[in-house]
């Protein structure tokens, strides 16, 4: 009986917060709209971490489709009841306490396992129509990832049964050359083919570049996820659960890399966005002989983020189930700025949005200085669509370019 009433209790909870959180959201959205105006009006850009560079009332629409966007991902997760807030908090604290009987803490790197070469696997031909027609191969592979039995939420990351085969889209050149590889890492919400090769601009980088292009598939997205939204399962308070993504991650894309090696690959870049920013900067700190590395508005303290992306009756209704200080020194253990990339500094890139407000400026800023301060862009845009201009094209050829990743 009290399990009955304690479900009853969380159910009513979680619908009246909910209405709560989507009712909110006329006044939230009005209330930013006057501050975007008002920002831009005054010459100002105060949010950022860098100078403002002619801003203009056209960013405005670009900052208000990310607070769109954000807010659309808020209202499809829902808020969380106390009780999940509470097992998040315990888990944290357990994890706390593993990662630093471990050595973790202060050795991130021994965090992640060195992952064996991939061995079998599958291959399908396939074809997108968006943004325009391609021929593909998708592979597919066992993941292998296995968290470590101690951690608080293993189990329940084990339980996602599609996420444990790996599946990558592969466009390769079929004339016989030495090809230089680009491996491109997505970002939340992408994973699928069509999304992939618009967002990464797929049929310039593959038939005018003239690169190979290989695109792996992160945890809980496209074919490996359940969830309405690609990587949805990623939105609930499962703080535990975005270590064990990014740890996997990690994993699944040296396999990715290590499949690519095999087939006789010398050369191999990576280009993450966004989620996939954050996972090309870890990988390029733990995978030897790579060539270059472009991270494209890049997540480096995911905490941060997270807390600044938290719909405002999280902060008001579980301000103090929360411990953000807690989870940051969990999250160490898969930040970019907790390693040292293996690659030259001029073999670094980094561009970024002065505009975003789904990642902000700082969040590039941050990796940046880690990275002692190589090449970067910053596009006067914001996240959703921002990247996807001819500056930013033209800063990853020259990237590309500088590394010597374009075919002769």
């Amino acid at each position: 009986m009290s399990e009955t009433i304690s479900a009853t209790r969380g159910t009513n909870e979680s619908t009246w917060l909910r209405a709560l959180q989507l009712s909110s959201i006329p006044s939230i959205e009005l209330g930013r709209l006057m501050s975007e105006v008002w920002s831009v009006a005054q010459g100002y850009g105060g949010w950022m971490p860098v100078r403002p560079n002619h801003l203009s009332y056209s960013r405005i629409g670009e900052a208000m489709l990310d607070h769109t966007f954000t807010l659309a991902m808020n209202a499809l997760t829902g808020i969380p009841d106390r009780e999940e807030m509470e097992l998040q908090r315990t888990e944290m604290r357990q994890a706390w306490g593993l990662f630093e009987r471990r050595g973790w803490l202060d050795d991130p790197e021994a965090f992640h396992l060195e992952p064996p070469p991939v061995e079998d696997w599958e291959q399908a031909e396939e074809q997108s129509m968006v943004p325009s027609p391609l021929t593909y191969r998708r592979i597919s592979f066992a993941s292998d990832y296995q968290p470590d039995p101690e951690m608080p939420g293993a189990r329940r990351w084990l339980r996602h049964r599609n996420n444990r085969t790996h599946h990558a889209y592969v466009l390769e050149h079929d004339d016989g050359l030495d090809r230089p590889w680009l491996v491109c890492i997505h970002g939340f919400g992408m994973g699928t083919p069509a999304i992939n090769f618009t967002g990464f601009a797929a049929n310039w980088l593959h038939n005018e570049l003239g690169l190979n292009l290989i695109f792996p598939t992160l945890p809980l997205h496209g074919l490996r996820g359940d969830a309405t939204v690609s990587g949805g399962n990623l939105l609930r308070p499962d703080y535990l659960g975005l270590v064990h993504c990014f740890a996997q991650s990690v994993w699944d894309i040296r396999r990715t890399i290590q499949w690519a090696r095999d087939r006789g690959a010398e050369q191999i870049g990576l280009y993450g966005l966004s989620l996939g920013g954050c996972n090309s900067a870890l990988v390029a700190s733990l995978e030897p002989d790579l060539d270059c590395v472009i991270a494209g508005i890049p997540v480096v303290d995911f905490t941060r983020v997270a807390r600044g992306n938290a719909p405002w009756v999280v902060d008001w209704y579980h301000g103090k189930s929360t411990d953000w200080e807690l989870m940051k020194s969990v999250m160490q253990v898969v930040s970019p700025l907790s390693f040292r990339p293996q690659l030259e500094r001029d073999r670094r890139f980094i561009f970024a949005g002065r505009a975003d407000r789904v990642v902000p400026p700082d969040q590039a800023r941050a990796l940046w200085n880690h990275w002692e301060q190589p090449d970067i862009h910053w596009y006067p845009g914001g996240h959703v669509f921002g990247f996807m201009t001819a500056g930013v094209r033209h800063f990853v050829e020259e990237s590309l370019f500088q590394a010597d990743m374009l075919p002769s």
